[in-house]
C-alpha cells in the first residue's frame, strides 16, 4: 500500500511537467509566429522593402521633372 502515494506523487510531476512544456511551447510557437507575420516581421520587412523602392522610384521621376 505504500507504493500508491509514490505513483499518485509521480503521475502529479509528470502531469505538471507536461503542462509547463505545453506552456512553453505555447510561447514558442507564438513567438515564431510575430517573428513571421507581426508587425515588424518578416512579411512586414519585405513589405517596406518593396514600398521603399517604389518610393525610391516615385522620388527619382519627381527630381527628373523637377518637381521636388
Amino acid at each position: 500500500m505504500r507504493s500508491q502515494p509514490k505513483i499518485m506523487r509521480q503521475e502529479a510531476s509528470l502531469a505538471k511537467e507536461r503542462l509547463v512544456q505545453g506552456i512553453a511551447l505555447a510561447v514558442l510557437l507564438l513567438m515564431g509566429a510575430f517573428v513571421i507575420a507581426g508587425p515588424s516581421g518578416i512579411i512586414a520587412w519585405t513589405e517596406n522593402q518593396h514600398l521603399l523602392e517604389e518610393r525610391r522610384v516615385k522620388l527619382a521621376e519627381l527630381r527628373l521633372d523637377g518637381i521636388a
